[in-house]
Protein backbone atom coordinates (compact mmCIF):
# COMPACT_ATOMS: atom_id res chain seq x y z
CA UNK A 1 0.00 0.00 0.00
CA UNK A 2 1.80 3.58 -1.28
CA UNK A 3 -1.19 5.67 0.54
CA UNK A 4 -4.17 6.25 0.28
CA UNK A 5 -6.58 4.03 -1.94
CA UNK A 6 -3.63 2.98 -4.04
CA UNK A 7 -2.24 -0.40 -3.59
CA UNK A 8 0.65 -2.32 -5.65
CA UNK A 9 0.65 -6.11 -5.95
CA UNK A 10 2.23 -8.63 -8.13
CA UNK A 11 -0.16 -10.60 -10.60
CA UNK A 12 -2.20 -10.51 -13.66
CA UNK A 13 -5.76 -9.45 -14.16
CA UNK A 14 -7.41 -11.79 -12.44
CA UNK A 15 -5.56 -10.41 -9.31
CA UNK A 16 -6.74 -7.27 -10.15
CA UNK A 17 -10.01 -8.06 -10.27
CA UNK A 18 -10.46 -10.46 -6.96
CA UNK A 19 -8.46 -7.18 -4.96
CA UNK A 20 -11.30 -4.78 -6.73
CA UNK A 21 -13.86 -7.13 -5.56
CA UNK A 22 -12.34 -7.21 -2.37
CA UNK A 23 -12.29 -3.27 -1.86
CA UNK A 24 -15.37 -3.24 -3.16
CA UNK A 25 -16.78 -5.49 -0.46
CA UNK A 26 -14.98 -3.07 2.30
CA UNK A 27 -17.08 0.00 0.96
CA UNK A 28 -20.19 -2.00 0.79
CA UNK A 29 -20.07 -2.74 4.27
CA UNK A 30 -19.17 0.68 5.20
CA UNK A 31 -22.04 2.00 3.64
CA UNK A 32 -24.35 -0.91 5.31
CA UNK A 33 -22.99 0.39 8.40
CA UNK A 34 -24.74 3.82 7.59
CA UNK A 35 -27.79 2.46 5.78
CA UNK A 36 -28.90 -0.34 8.82
CA UNK A 37 -28.92 2.66 11.60
CA UNK A 38 -30.96 4.84 9.11
CA UNK A 39 -33.51 2.23 8.18
CA UNK A 40 -33.85 1.36 11.73
CA UNK A 41 -34.47 5.10 13.18
CA UNK A 42 -37.21 5.73 10.20
CA UNK A 43 -39.07 2.06 11.05
CA UNK A 44 -38.31 3.42 14.91
CA UNK A 45 -39.91 6.41 14.09
CA UNK A 46 -42.68 4.87 12.37
CA UNK A 47 -43.83 2.19 14.25
CA UNK A 48 -43.37 4.14 17.38
CA UNK A 49 -41.08 1.12 19.35
CA UNK A 50 -37.31 1.09 19.19
CA UNK A 51 -37.32 -2.25 19.85
CA UNK A 52 -39.51 -3.39 16.97
CA UNK A 53 -37.01 -2.73 13.88
CA UNK A 54 -34.91 -5.05 15.47
CA UNK A 55 -36.29 -7.88 14.06
CA UNK A 56 -35.43 -6.67 10.47
CA UNK A 57 -31.90 -6.30 11.45
CA UNK A 58 -32.06 -9.74 13.19
CA UNK A 59 -33.48 -11.68 10.26
CA UNK A 60 -31.52 -9.33 7.66
CA UNK A 61 -28.29 -11.10 9.39
CA UNK A 62 -29.93 -14.86 9.18
CA UNK A 63 -30.41 -14.18 5.73
CA UNK A 64 -27.08 -13.30 4.66
CA UNK A 65 -25.50 -15.76 6.79
CA UNK A 66 -27.73 -18.33 4.99
CA UNK A 67 -27.22 -17.25 1.50
CA UNK A 68 -23.61 -16.95 1.66
CA UNK A 69 -23.88 -21.03 3.18
CA UNK A 70 -26.02 -21.74 0.15
CA UNK A 71 -23.97 -20.63 -2.53
CA UNK A 72 -20.97 -21.94 -0.92
CA UNK A 73 -23.08 -25.57 -1.34
CA UNK A 74 -23.85 -24.67 -4.33
CA UNK A 75 -20.38 -24.33 -5.49
CA UNK A 76 -19.88 -27.39 -3.61
CA UNK A 77 -22.37 -29.17 -5.75
CA UNK A 78 -21.45 -27.48 -9.18
CA UNK A 79 -17.68 -26.81 -9.38
CA UNK A 80 -17.88 -24.86 -12.70
CA UNK A 81 -19.80 -22.30 -10.99
CA UNK A 82 -18.33 -19.04 -11.35
CA UNK A 83 -18.37 -17.43 -7.68
CA UNK A 84 -16.01 -14.45 -8.58
CA UNK A 85 -18.63 -11.72 -9.00
CA UNK A 86 -20.05 -8.48 -7.27
CA UNK A 87 -22.61 -9.41 -5.11
CA UNK A 88 -22.96 -6.16 -2.96
CA UNK A 89 -26.13 -5.11 -4.49
CA UNK A 90 -27.94 -8.36 -3.04
CA UNK A 91 -26.95 -7.43 0.57
CA UNK A 92 -29.05 -4.19 -0.35
CA UNK A 93 -31.95 -6.18 -1.58
CA UNK A 94 -32.25 -8.28 1.21
CA UNK A 95 -32.35 -5.71 3.79
CA UNK A 96 -35.00 -3.95 1.94
CA UNK A 97 -37.02 -6.83 2.01
CA UNK A 98 -36.12 -7.79 5.32
CA UNK A 99 -37.52 -3.57 6.58
CA UNK A 100 -40.25 -4.10 4.13
CA UNK A 101 -41.69 -7.26 5.69
CA UNK A 102 -41.04 -5.98 9.37
CA UNK A 103 -43.57 -2.78 8.36
CA UNK A 104 -45.83 -4.91 7.09
CA UNK A 105 -45.97 -7.43 10.44
CA UNK A 106 -45.79 -4.52 12.92
CA UNK A 107 -48.15 -2.41 11.43
CA UNK A 108 -50.88 -5.03 11.46
CA UNK A 109 -50.13 -6.25 14.35
CA UNK A 110 -50.38 -2.54 15.88
CA UNK A 111 -53.89 -2.89 14.29
CA UNK A 112 -54.60 -5.97 15.90
CA UNK A 113 -53.71 -4.82 19.53
CA UNK A 114 -55.74 -1.93 19.02
CA UNK A 115 -58.49 -3.86 19.22
CA UNK A 116 -57.16 -7.38 21.24
CA UNK A 117 -56.33 -5.29 24.40
CA UNK A 118 -54.90 -7.61 27.91
CA UNK A 119 -51.72 -9.46 28.43
CA UNK A 120 -54.06 -12.76 27.46
CA UNK A 121 -54.59 -11.58 24.36
CA UNK A 122 -51.33 -10.45 23.11
CA UNK A 123 -50.54 -14.09 21.58
CA UNK A 124 -54.17 -13.88 19.48
CA UNK A 125 -52.76 -10.46 17.97
CA UNK A 126 -49.49 -12.24 17.04
CA UNK A 127 -51.21 -14.51 15.53
CA UNK A 128 -54.12 -12.66 13.70
CA UNK A 129 -50.72 -10.16 12.32
CA UNK A 130 -49.34 -13.47 10.84
CA UNK A 131 -52.31 -14.25 9.23
CA UNK A 132 -53.04 -10.83 7.64
CA UNK A 133 -49.22 -9.87 7.03
CA UNK A 134 -48.02 -13.35 6.18
CA UNK A 135 -50.05 -13.57 3.17
CA UNK A 136 -49.20 -9.91 1.66
CA UNK A 137 -45.21 -10.99 1.97
CA UNK A 138 -45.87 -14.89 1.04
CA UNK A 139 -47.54 -13.56 -2.34
CA UNK A 140 -44.44 -11.09 -2.71
CA UNK A 141 -42.17 -13.26 -2.07
CA UNK A 142 -43.10 -15.77 -4.77
CA UNK A 143 -43.73 -13.41 -7.40
CA UNK A 144 -39.97 -12.07 -6.84
CA UNK A 145 -38.56 -15.79 -6.74
CA UNK A 146 -40.33 -16.64 -9.80
CA UNK A 147 -39.09 -13.50 -11.46
CA UNK A 148 -35.24 -14.68 -10.06
CA UNK A 149 -35.87 -18.36 -11.30
CA UNK A 150 -36.50 -17.21 -15.23
CA UNK A 151 -33.15 -15.58 -14.95
CA UNK A 152 -31.39 -18.32 -13.94
CA UNK A 153 -30.98 -20.09 -17.17
CA UNK A 154 -30.27 -17.18 -19.56
CA UNK A 155 -27.06 -17.93 -21.72
CA UNK A 156 -23.67 -17.01 -20.80
CA UNK A 157 -24.66 -15.77 -17.45
CA UNK A 158 -21.35 -17.67 -15.76
CA UNK A 159 -19.05 -16.42 -17.72
CA UNK A 160 -19.16 -13.37 -15.55
CA UNK A 161 -20.32 -14.86 -12.48
CA UNK A 162 -23.86 -13.42 -12.92
CA UNK A 163 -25.23 -16.91 -12.33
CA UNK A 164 -24.00 -17.10 -9.09
CA UNK A 165 -25.48 -13.53 -8.25
CA UNK A 166 -28.83 -14.69 -9.39
CA UNK A 167 -28.21 -17.44 -6.92
CA UNK A 168 -27.62 -15.70 -3.94
CA UNK A 169 -29.95 -13.43 -5.11
CA UNK A 170 -32.93 -15.99 -5.44
CA UNK A 171 -31.91 -17.76 -2.07
CA UNK A 172 -31.76 -14.32 -0.52
CA UNK A 173 -35.04 -13.47 -1.45
CA UNK A 174 -36.71 -16.58 -0.39
CA UNK A 175 -35.24 -16.37 2.85
CA UNK A 176 -35.80 -12.73 3.72
CA UNK A 177 -39.87 -14.07 3.56
CA UNK A 178 -38.78 -17.52 5.36
CA UNK A 179 -37.38 -15.49 8.21
CA UNK A 180 -39.97 -12.62 8.14
CA UNK A 181 -42.70 -15.28 8.36
CA UNK A 182 -41.04 -17.21 11.35
CA UNK A 183 -38.49 -15.37 12.91
CA UNK A 184 -40.26 -12.08 13.44
CA UNK A 185 -43.44 -13.77 14.75
CA UNK A 186 -41.16 -15.96 17.12
CA UNK A 187 -39.56 -12.85 18.72
CA UNK A 188 -42.70 -10.73 19.08
CA UNK A 189 -44.24 -14.03 20.77
CA UNK A 190 -40.97 -14.57 23.09
CA UNK A 191 -40.68 -11.47 24.39
CA UNK A 192 -43.98 -9.28 24.88
CA UNK A 193 -42.01 -6.77 27.35
CA UNK A 194 -39.84 -5.60 24.56
CA UNK A 195 -42.72 -5.69 21.55
CA UNK A 196 -46.47 -4.63 22.89
CA UNK A 197 -47.75 -1.80 22.67
CA UNK A 198 -46.62 0.10 26.06
CA UNK A 199 -42.98 -1.54 25.81
CA UNK A 200 -39.96 0.67 24.66
CA UNK A 201 -41.53 3.31 22.52
CA UNK A 202 -41.87 6.41 21.12
CA UNK A 203 -44.25 8.98 21.62
CA UNK A 204 -47.32 7.80 20.09
CA UNK A 205 -47.61 11.09 17.85
CA UNK A 206 -44.95 9.52 15.89
CA UNK A 207 -46.70 6.62 14.96
CA UNK A 208 -47.62 7.61 11.34
CA UNK A 209 -47.12 4.55 9.44
CA UNK A 210 -49.00 2.37 11.45
CA UNK A 211 -52.47 3.59 9.80
CA UNK A 212 -50.98 4.81 6.29
CA UNK A 213 -49.20 1.80 5.55
CA UNK A 214 -50.55 -1.54 6.72
CA UNK A 215 -50.89 -4.30 4.31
Amino acid sequence: RLGGNVTVALGGLESVARASLEREGVDAWHHMAVCVPFVAAVLAVGLGNMCRPLTAVICMGATFASTRAILVAVKKLYDPLNVDMDDQAMFFICFALNADYALFFWSRFAEERATKRGADQYKVAVEEALLRSGAVIAVSNVVMAFALCGTLFFPGLNASGQRAFLIECLSGVVLAGLYSLTLTPALAAALPSLFDEGSPTLPSRWSVWTTALRP
